[in-house]
């Protein structure tokens, strides 16, 4: 599952973080969250199709 998270209002740099594990994915969200625009994804194929 795909998830997204933040905001790009403020023009932050955007970053993908892909892992298996929800709760990695989670703690790398609210460790990010503040500094950048953070996209989520649980597979390799998420990430890809997030791109296209």
């Amino acid at each position: 599952m795909t998830e997204m998270a933040g905001t790009n209002m403020n023009n932050k740099a955007t970053i993908l973080v892909v892992d298996d594990e929800h709760g990695v994915r989670q703690s790398f969200n609210i460790v990010l969250k503040d500094e950048y625009y953070v996209l989520l994804a649980g597979t390799g194929a998420e990430a890809i199709d997030i791109f296209t």
